[in-house]
């Protein structure tokens, strides 16, 4: 991890042990923290000329909050687009909200009532933060002390700001920004500065610095939005602002998702509320912070640091929020940082699956979805990359449908029609930084995890995992996250949930904590990449860290889509189990070393024997807090086999 990284751990623990935070800047009532307190100028403290200024205001926000009325045409066709799949409806779901129902992680429907519950954990029983928690210094909060603090905090994100907004520019009802506000100054009332959970993570005040901003402009001519709340909700931006300041340097010693976004809440702020005293020591922060993340997150061949499909979505988000911003209003960033965030949607771009916008369920996946601007699932990523590219490239991605709500509401152009299928891609691709390799067929595509070296830390223990896909289905699929702290001990971050060899029933890499591993693997290259009359080859392999080899061989026939993997190991002692994670929608059936599906089959042989092939039951999870079960195809092995061969074939 770097000195660099060590000494910032050893600081912000040193901080914790001496009570610096709670000293420093301790739990106070809101009254102790006036707008005044923040302003360069004192005759805004005042609540109507505070408005009259925001709403004559020079800078402009990602979207023009006058056009309401003449957008509402182009919002509706979103939505006709949208019924013409299985799409959601954020009118149904703001009028949900009205009724108490929030959506936690993009999927489950929770009923919070109205006023919620802001310390509730609604997935598991008795798990919530108790009156006396709600009142200490954030850092003295654990993470995990109440279960999933994740699930506590998901609501203060405030999606519904999202949703409201996007409900009210459809119909210019005065109820959802009446909400909106409502759910403003509930949450004011139950979270005074720097106390409880709500104030523990940099990064969570960060997305909730958006939404509010989101819902500022997205309700500045609403009758709802009156003097004193927009007066109120500044403050409270300020005061959120303040808090990422000071512990910005714990962001930085994490080396992920966790700068960036909290630069984005400084830089936001800095660059949209120019009347806090502040704002420009806010913003330069924010900007250097988010080039040196740039730099140093996003490898040179597009793939981001954390090795996750999810938080590759996570980082563009925060960069189309940036540049979006940028754009509007005259800013602007180096060569090398525009030169990196161009580079970071193409691995995305190369695994997406068009007709469903699914990708592999690769590394950690914590439900985020920060930026929820149109009606399409949470495993559709054709929104970010829509707008990504015609933000960066002016050109889309994808034909025409409800993704591009996301261009409207970040002030992006909707450049012209493009053919479906019109995107060619090639039959291979390395993002060797990354470690992935791409390999496609006719009507298949396989995505193979293989590192050579890991810059930053791995969030799940799956070097070798190969994920399949064939006709919009994940044949072959990633186990998923399910939670940061999951009791049941599913530990789908293992060996053992992807598709790769367990030695002896323990992981590639030794668990050092709940988010960090030891003793990194690194996989070598055996054979590069090559292609012969229709026949792609690749072999790579690693050792571990208790000296099990694992070499493995991906053949792909591109004339007949068929898939041959022979998988080699060594240095086990009792068994070595390879698991192929399988598509439930294929119906699978075992007949002896062949596993059977609706249109698919695999064969499993070996010239040594093997301990058995079973069709067994395994979970993963799509969505952050849900599981389901899936068919895994398991083959045991134990000494003196050492080579397995897997063939995949494809019934047309």
């Amino acid at each position: 991890m770097g000195m660099g990284w060590f000494a910032r751990r050893i600081l912000y623990r040193f901080k914790l042990k001496l009570g610096w935070f709670k000293h420093r800047f301790p739990c106070i009532p809101w009254e102790d923290k006036p707008l005044s307190s923040y302003l360069v100028n004192q005759d805004l403290a005042d609540p109507a000329r505070y408005l009259e200024f925001r709403r004559e205001s020079s800078l402009s926000f990602l979207f023009d909050p006058s056009s309401r009325e003449v957008s509402r045409n182009r919002l509706v066709r979103f939505d006709e687009l949208a019924e013409k799949g299985s799409f959601g409806n954020c009118i149904t779901e703001a009028d949900n909200i009205l009724e108490g129902k929030f959506r936690y992680f993009s999927r489950h429907e929770v009923v919070s009532g109205f006023s919620p519950d802001w310390f509730l954990n609604p997935f598991q029983d008795s798990a919530e933060y108790r009156l006396e928690d709600q009142k200490k210094h954030w850092s003295e909060i654990s993470d995990f002390s109440s279960g999933d603090i994740k699930a506590v905090w998901e609501l203060s994100r405030f999606r519904s700001a999202f949703t409201l907004v996007r409900a009210y520019w459809r119909t210019g009802d005065e109820k959802y920004p009446e909400c909106f506000w409502r759910l403003v100054e509930d949450w004011r009332s139950h979270n005074p500065p720097q106390s409880g959970p709500n104030w523990k993570c940099g990064q969570e005040i960060a997305f909730r610095i958006m939404a509010w901003t989101f819902g500022l402009y997205g309700f500045l001519g609403a009758e709802a939005t009156t003097p004193g709340r927009v007066a109120e909700l500044s403050r409270m931006i300020a005061v959120s602002a303040e808090r990422i300041e000071i512990n910005i340097s714990y962001a930085l010693s994490q080396r992920n998702n966790h700068p960036i976004s909290e630069a984005l809440g400084l830089w936001t702020v800095g660059l949209l509320f120019p009347e806090f005293s502040s704002a420009q020591r806010w913003k330069e922060q924010g900007r250097k912070i988010l080039e040196d993340c740039a730099k140093d997150l996003i490898y040179p061949d597009g793939t981001f640091s954390q090795h996750s499909s999810n938080y590759h979505r996570l980082m563009l988000h925060d960069y189309l929020w940036v540049l979006s911003l940028a754009d509007k209003n005259g800013e602007s960033f180096s060569e090398v940082f525009m030169d990196r965030v161009r580079h970071a949607p193409r691995f995305l771009a190369e695994v997406i699956d068009n007709t469903t916008g699914r990708v592999p369920n690769l590394g950690a996946n914590d439900g985020a979805l920060i930026l929820p601007l149109t009606n399409c699932d949470y495993l559709d990523y054709r929104p970010v990359l829509q707008a990504v590219r015609v933000l960066l490239d002016g050109e889309r991605e994808f034909s025409t449908g409800p993704w591009d709500e996301a261009l409207f509401w970040l002030g992006l152009p909707e450049p012209g029609f493009i053919k479906p299928n019109e995107k060619i891609l090639k039959r291979s691709d390395y993002f060797e930084n990354g470690g992935l390799l791409v390999l496609r067929g006719k009507r298949s595509r396989a995505v193979i995890h293989c590192v050579p070296r890991y810059r930053h830390r791995p969030s799940h223990s799956d070097q070798l995992h190969m994920d399949l896909w064939s006709r919009g289905i994940n044949i072959l699929r990633d186990s998923g996250t399910y939670s940061y702290n999951d009791l049941s001990g599913l530990e789908l971050d293992s060996t053992a949930s992807h598709n790769t060899v367990e030695f002896d029933g323990h992981d590639q890499m030794p668990r050092l904590s709940r988010f960090l591993f030891g003793s990194w693997t690194e996989v070598q290259t055996l054979e590069p990449l090559a292609e012969k009359d229709g026949l792609f080859q690749w072999e790579g392999g690693y050792s571990d860290w208790l000296g099990g080899n694992h070499k493995r061989r991906v053949e792909l026939d591109t004339t007949t889509d068929i898939w041959t993997i022979i998988d080699r190991v060594s240095g086990y002692k009792k068994k070595a189990v390879l698991r192929w994670r399988l598509a439930p929608e294929l119906n699978w059936h075992l007949d002896g070393n062949r596993a059977i599906g609706d249109w698919a089959e695999i064969v499993i042989s070996t010239e040594d024997n093997l301990a058995g092939v079973r069709l067994i039951d395994g979970w993963e999870s799509l969505y952050y807090l849900e599981k389901t079960t899936i068919p895994v195809l398991a083959v045991e092995m134990r000494p003196p086999c050492v080579r397995v061969k897997t063939v995949i074939r494809f019934r047309m």
